[in-house]
């Protein structure tokens, strides 16, 4: 059970991470739409 919460804070570090950078690498984007479709390319660059 240990290892399972562990597992899962792991996973939890990873996407605040990858937030982190979709931030930085995507914010000149100005509509939502252009944001999400840049969330998922950027997700595909960090390799999330």
């Amino acid at each position: 059970m240990g290892k399972m919460k562990e597992n899962i804070f792991i996973f939890l570090s990873i996407v605040i991470i990858s937030e982190f950078f979709n931030v930085i690498l995507c914010y000149h984007f100005d509509t939502q739409v252009e944001i999400s479709y840049n969330t998922i390319l950027c997700y595909n660059f960090i390799g999330f």
